[in-house]
């Protein structure tokens, strides 16, 4: 990565960084066919169903 953007919004509660770097890779993870990595790394990945135990 050689250049890094951050754009901080206060009026629309929005911040966007954007970065030349390697992306994520959009393809089904290997472990669970029926999701795809952005999904996981930015849904699922440290969430929990056990909240109510």
């Amino acid at each position: 990565m050689s250049s890094i953007e951050v754009d901080i919004n206060q009026e629309k509660g929005e911040i966007k960084i954007c970065n030349d770097g390697r992306g994520i890779p959009v393809r089904k993870w290997a472990q669970d066919e029926s999701i795809y990595i952005p999904t996981l790394i930015f849904g699922k990945l440290l969430t929990s169903d056990n909240f109510n135990d």
